[in-house]
């Protein structure tokens, strides 16, 4: 019998750009430099915490910015991306989940509104699925 791979991604947020990385798209406001901040700390641990959380976060290998188009044909849209190590790489059909555990899942100082439109279940249900990638076989 033969079989066909099929791949369902759900989530825009990432991009594969070589085998080992992936390119992760910034936010544009203030969670973008957060975020940024904190690969760029784990990556070079100065603390206790940060050499922690440094083993269980991907590489951080470098920021492009818009301004590097001409070199990645990824970044012509007008969006930062962080070049980030793809965990995932080393497996041959990888399934993944990204989970948010808690009720809060936004920033302080969010208006009600967000928070509402975008988790309407995250108080009652404590967590939500903010991506994944299934892997599975289908007979042809």
């Amino acid at each position: 019998m033969t079989r066909k791979l099929v791949v369902l991604t759900i989530s825009s947020e990432f991009l594969a750009y070589q085998k080992d990385k992936l390119l992760k798209k910034l936010k544009t406001d203030r969670r973008g430099l957060v975020e940024s901040e904190y690969y760029k700390t784990v990556s070079n641990p100065s603390t206790d915490v940060d050499r922690m959380l440094c083993r269980f976060s991907p590489i951080y290998y470098k920021t492009l910015f818009d301004s590097d188009s001409n070199n990645c044909y990824f970044c012509k849209s007008l969006v930062d991306y962080l070049c980030l190590e793809n965990i995932s790489a080393t497996f041959q059909n990888p399934t993944l989940i990204d989970i948010k555990i808690g009720p809060v899942t936004w920033e302080p100082g969010c208006v009600d509104q967000y928070k509402m439109n975008k988790f309407p279940a995250s108080a009652q249900v404590k967590f939500r699925i903010c991506g994944m990638k299934v892997v599975f076989f289908t007979p042809v």
